[in-house]
């Protein structure tokens, strides 16, 4: 029951800022972080913030592979975290 009362519900629940922001749409980021907190909080800078946070993210993405989880110090950590959630 519990899980299709989420699945039912999940249609009626806002999107938050931050994927607002991701997909570029600033002006509703906006208006959700003023619903968020009150309506003269500086929602502005917070999306500037946001903005900025969410660029990094793809400059990172863009410079790490996913084969650089095999290699060196990261094989060990790979294979330590995937053996725990083998066992």
């Amino acid at each position: 029951m519990v899980p299709a009362g989420i699945a039912c519900s999940y249609p009626l629940l806002p999107e938050t800022p931050r994927y607002l922001v991701y997909r570029g749409r600033f002006k509703v980021a906006e208006a959700a972080i003023e619903d968020l907190y009150r309506p003269n909080y500086n929602a502005v800078e917070e999306v500037q913030l946001v903005r900025l946070q969410v660029e990094e993210q793809r400059e990172l993405r863009r410079a790490t592979r996913i084969m650089d989880s095999f290699k060196g110090l990261n094989l060990q950590r790979t294979i330590v975290a995937m053996g725990v959630q083998i066992l």
